[in-house]
């Protein structure tokens, strides 16, 4: 999965940094703040509109639920009701498209009553309870939203169990969405719609397998056992002429389909829509009829020849026929990309005016995306889920050499590309171990791991993506197809035993490293046709906005505790109000040790890496104010001075 917004916020602890999107609006907010009567305002519009919305759902509610035709369920012996498990009931969905309004109605119809969903899928933003509207029973049981577990939830708000609910939301295809998007947008009105979003735990009493609606005990609520595939009915509904689609079923105004496969919180993408799909040998596409031409053209030219070197490489045969979407939104400036792979399916939404330019940074970075995410169709659908490392790791590496075989770069540019993604690992990591460090390095880390042992499979006449090869095809011998860290350790053993070659891989891994992990970066990556040298940061090959961002972490680090919160803008980097921080809190950086940022963001990082351990760093902050930063004894500092050229 790859997200690439052009302006994110950390938020995180020192060791383990967190990346995620910071919309305009908020950071407008952050920076001019927002009166007290406006929020108020704001406040009772949206409980205005709120209401007049829970008002039209309780109208139009006995259309928006589906009754599902009588099913026989054998009651369980009266003297046993207690004792046995409680039978997983059946969940019947009806999502509703409202083309015009575009909005969604679904409505869920339970077997046997409940007293509320938690949903398995999380959002950090709370997305559901802050945007969504709940009724129950057509507005005749109360509910609430809640949080259990850690998940959000629709909870009854007495002890009246409920066995209908329907949700209503506006369309969401924000680009800054954590995780995989709700729905994206086609330029044309059409519309993707994620069905794994839906899936749910019920939250029941211990009398749930009872077809009436007895009074419960909320002090009494559990949750049975997970729901499968085949517990849960999708009814898909839009306007009468227009189109529905979900793998290979498609259909005018109303589609019913029922999974067999997978689990209900993978789901997969419904699309609402007239776009005729296009079928090759190797798959089936919907392409946005707004992308550029010469993007078009691309993905019928590469998308073919990318999957057959993945195959080769491997030595795993494509097993499904992926069911490729693409959005596109010439709004915004630059190049944004999002995109994610589901069981079959992978889905890509680019925006932005830099894709009409047709040059070479568009096309390295569209041909790119479109090799990392075809490659999770290996790693993450015919065999997986994998260690993150392994599984963005991979289809980081394999973007670079699809971009190499099919001559799209050349070599010395793949070796740049080789070498950033090592300087960016190393920055992110710092002393601390791979696995277990979140959201960020696994990206870099994993591809530089590739790299390192593809240099010891090139050694024995193979490649890397022979070793992954071996691994993929190990788990998909495994009930769960999962695979990790140890079976591609014990892969690459059996191409080369020697012991010190696995030695450097653990350390990254599992350990971290603490000192000179530039020389060890460098050594294990240096080859007879792959020279790499060290230097200053100001020499290095280095992505100057990763460096930029660095700049506000490693300062975070010297002065925080455990806890990081800042913002790197092209105004500087501003640090929020954490209690964990003795010296950056509400402050703007605009220059370290003289050297104003973002401008000279490789001269301040460097001025970091080389400070004396006894010296605070210079720092300017807005408005000219200068400031000494000391740095905690226990500061966790990078464990290196040079990067790779």
């Amino acid at each position: 999965m790859k997200n690439r917004p052009s302006e994110r916020q950390v938020v995180g602890t020192v060791r383990e940094v967190v990346v995620t999107e910071v919309a305009d609006t908020a950071r407008r907010r952050g920076v001019n703040g927002t009166s007290m009567s406006s929020t108020c305002s704001e406040s009772f519009s949206r409980h205005l509109k709120l209401s007049a919305l829970l008002a039209a759902i309780i109208v139009s509610c006995g259309s928006a639920v589906v009754r599902p035709a009588p099913r026989n369920v054998a009651p369980a012996p009266a003297a046993s009701q207690t004792a046995n498990p409680v039978p997983v009931p059946l969940v019947d969905l009806t999502v509703s498209e409202d083309p015009i309004a575009d909005r969604w109605l679904v409505a869920y119809h339970f077997a046997h009553p409940v007293m509320g969903v938690s949903f398995e899928r999380g959002h950090d933003n709370h997305l559901r309870s802050k945007s969504w509207a709940a009724v129950a029973d057509c507005g005749k049981r109360a509910v609430s939203w809640r949080v259990v577990r850690g998940h959000e939830a629709v909870f009854a708000s007495g002890q009246e169990p409920f066995q209908d609910l329907v949700l209503s939301f506006p369309t969401d295809a924000s680009l800054g969405q954590s995780g995989y998007l709700l729905n994206a947008s086609f330029s044309d009105g059409g519309r993707l719609f994620l069905t794994g979003d839906f899936a749910v735990t019920l939250l029941t009493c211990p009398h749930a397998n009872s077809s009436v609606a007895v009074p419960c005990n909320p002090a009494l609520v559990s949750s049975p056992s997970a729901l499968s595939v085949s517990d849960m009915r999708w009814t898909f509904r839009t306007s009468k002429e227009r189109h529905i689609l979900v793998f290979e079923s498609r259909a005018k105004g109303e589609l019913v389909w029922t999974p067999t496969t997978g689990s209900p919180s993978q789901g997969t993408y419904a699309y609402f829509g007239d776009i005729e799909p296009r079928d090759t040998a190797l798959g089936r596409t919907i392409l946005d009829p707004g992308l550029p031409a010469w993007m078009l053209a691309s993905v019928v030219t590469y998308v073919p020849r990318m999957l057959e070197w993945f195959a080769k490489d491997t030595g795993v045969l494509l097993s499904v026929k992926p069911l490729v979407f693409v959005t596109y939104d010439a709004r915004g400036p630059g190049l944004s990309e999002q995109g994610s792979g589901l069981p079959g399916v992978v889905q890509l939404a680019v925006s932005g005016d830099g894709w009409a330019k047709n040059d070479d940074a568009a096309r390295v970075a569209w041909l790119g995306f479109l090799g990392h995410e075809l490659f999770h169709i290996w790693n993450s659908d015919m065999a997986g889920p994998g260690d993150p490392w392994l599984m963005e790791g991979s289809s980081d590496w394999f973007e670079t050499r699809a971009l190499l075989e099919l001559g799209v770069i050349d070599r010395a540019r793949w070796q740049r590309e080789v070498i950033k993604a090592s300087n960016a690992c190393m920055m992110m990591l710092g002393r601390h171990a791979l696995l277990g460090f979140p959201n960020g390095p696994e990206y870099p880390c994993g591809a530089t791991l590739l790299a390192w042992a593809d240099g010891i499979a090139q050694g024995h006449g193979k490649t890397v993506g022979s070793v992954l090869g071996a691994v993929f095809a190990q788990a998909q011998q495994r009930p769960d197809h999962r695979y990790g860290t140890k079976d591609f350790l014990d892969a690459l053993a059996k191409v080369d035993p020697d012991p010190k070659r696995l030695e450097p891989f653990e350390r990254v891994l599992r350990s971290g490293v603490t000192e000179h992990a530039d020389e060890l970066y460098q050594r294990e990556l240096s080859r007879p046709d792959f020279a790499v040298t060290l230097g200053p940061v100001t020499d290095a090959d280095v992505d100057h906005e990763k460096a930029y961002k660095q700049v506000g972490v490693e300062l975070a680090r010297c002065d925080c505790n455990h806890r990081i919160n800042l913002w790197s803008r092209d105004t500087g980097t501003d640090f929020g109000d954490s209690p964990e921080c003795s010296v950056l809190k509400n402050v703007r950086v605009v220059a370290v040790e003289g050297h104003p940022i973002p401008k000279d963001a490789l001269a301040a990082y460097r001025a970091i890496l080389e400070r004396r351990a006894d010296k605070p760093i210079a720092l300017t902050l807005d408005g000219n104010k200068p400031l000494a930063l000391t740095c905690r004894k226990d500061a966790d500092m990078p464990p290196f001075q040079r990067l790779l050229r």
